[in-house]
């Protein structure tokens, strides 16, 4: 639980200080400007997918390490980093042109400077994370994004250096937070490498590599559709609301991937692999409770988020929001599937299902597409739920568990979260004419009412469990009961 704290601090922190940079410079840079960065972010974040191979979660998961193993992972991983460089730096005009966006020749080069220096630490990070140093992860997540981001990207806005701002400040964030990570866990590559220390990573590695492979490219492929059929600019909005939407979802399910991944990995490296099903079922319900009520206020209030943090320009930036945020409940649920997935083993079943969903955003945005930007968010959240279903039913498979048990442990929050947008919704519509009020009555109704949902649904077992754990971070050297 400590370790899922400091987690939770490191993002939480994080994404207030990126709420806090947002803020800021959508006032002083375009939708075209954040367009070309989200497009040129797409081939490189999919490069990370490729040059990572799987060594991290590998590092994380294996049971026995030596030295020589860790210093041939950081090997392989800055070859192919070098190789896969080269081959993006060589073709970068005829990528530009296919996504449409040209500059992409002119940025390439910090992109791949940002690109070696997060493959060169990849090793150092995943070794603090088997050691559940989360602490100093969180620590450093926040000093490189408030200073390293924050600092340099909001002094070149306010200077007039429109896109190379945001490309500039990743670059800082990126060089601040690789020499923390390395001075913490040092790792230098071996001179020479052997097929015995590789074939493991490798066979690890490989499916773990497709299942963030497909992962990435699906939440990455609508922004591609976006650019090549209606530009940057169009893409500039839809990623200022998806970022929105992300910022809680991203926050909520960075803690659980990290820590369940370690957690199960830990547990089974040790032999204690029993009560896995109870495990996977609290999962969802923690972040049942978590996360709806984040859901439910982003979409009532998706105007007024809007406005108070992009500003009155991004005015087309809200029924895409609306939309993205009716999908985040099966977001984050699809996540905490794939983590319990992953720590199981079945990559390769994993990487099956990210490649289905992969297709169907692709075929969901282009579909979609033909009714402007509404239009591919709706086709993105009939991909996501499809995903969830697919994803949480071989989860259930994994851990013996079946959608009878999903729906009893989840159904006290679904209902009273359920019920309280719906009330929510109609007192925000009852005083529609004094948009201030509303949104404030809104807030407190679904509050209130959510929290007396949970109330009377007090003795049933997951609202017990969920309650045990809030009580024990705040008090932990005190003895806690579940009500009789």
């Amino acid at each position: 639980m400590r370790a899922a704290l400091w987690v939770f601090a490191g993002k939480l922190g994080n994404q207030v200080i990126t709420l806090g940079i947002v803020m800021i410079l959508a006032r002083l840079l375009t939708p075209q400007d954040f367009g070309v960065v989200a497009a040129s972010q797409v081939i490189l974040t999919l490069s990370q997918v490729v040059v990572r191979f799987g060594i991290g979660a590998y590092l994380i998961q294996a049971e026995a390490l030596t030295p020589r193993i860790v210093g041939t992972a950081q090997t392989l991983m800055l070859t192919v980093a070098l190789l896969i460089s080269v081959i993006l730096f060589s073709f970068a005009g005829p990528i530009g042109d296919a996504i449409n966006v040209p500059e992409l020749v002119q940025i390439m080069p910090i992109l791949l400077a940002s690109f070696m220096l997060s493959a060169a630490i990849n090793p150092s990070a995943s070794l603090l994370s088997r050691d559940m140093d989360f602490k100093f992860l969180a620590q450093t997540e926040i000093s490189s994004q408030a200073i390293g981001y924050g600092g340099v990207a909001v002094a070149l806005a306010a200077l007039g250096f429109g896109f190379w701002a945001l490309i500039l400040g990743t670059l800082a964030q990126t060089l601040m937070r690789a020499v923390l990570v390395f001075w913490r866990m040092p790792v230098w590559p071996n001179h020479s490498m052997t097929m015995s220390e590789i074939k493991p990573m490798l066979r690890f590695g490989g499916g773990v590599f497709l299942a963030q492979l497909m992962s990435n490219t699906a939440q990455r492929v609508d922004n591609l559709v976006i650019t090549s059929v209606m530009g940057p600019a169009a893409l500039g909005f839809y990623g200022r609301a998806y970022s929105l939407m992300e910022i809680s979802n991203k926050l909520i399910g960075s803690v659980f991937r990290e820590t369940l991944f370690s957690g199960f990995s830990k547990k089974r490296r040790e032999g204690q692999g029993h009560g896995r099903d109870s495990m996977f079922l609290m999962a969802h319900a923690f972040a049942a409770f978590l996360i709806l009520p984040i859901m439910a206020l982003m979409w009532l209030l998706a105007e007024e988020i809007v406005w108070v943090i992009l500003g009155p320009k991004w005015d087309a930036a809200v029924p895409v929001l609306e939309i993205l945020a009716l999908g985040m409940y099966f977001r984050l649920g699809y996540k905490v599937s794939g983590t319990f997935i992953l720590s199981e083993g079945a990559v390769y079943s994993l990487a099956l299902r990210n490649l289905a969903y992969a297709v169907l955003v692709a075929a969901g945005a282009l579909i979609g597409s033909r009714w402007g930007l509404p239009g591919v968010a709706w086709g993105v959240f009939g991909a996501l739920v499809i995903h969830f279903v697919s994803m949480t039913t071989t989860a259930l498979n994994f851990s013996g568990s079946q959608w009878r048990a999903y729906g009893k442990t989840a159904s006290p929050f679904l209902i009273a979260g359920n019920l309280a947008w719906a009330l929510a919704y109609g007192v925000q519509k009852g005083l529609d004419e004094m948009p201030t009020l509303s949104a404030l009555a809104a807030a407190a109704t679904f509050a209130a009412v959510y929290s007396a949902g949970l109330f009377i649904t007090r003795r049933h077992h997951a609202v017990q469990v969920v309650a045990i754990r809030i009580a024990k971070s705040q008090w932990p050297n005190r003895t806690i009961r579940q009500v009789e």
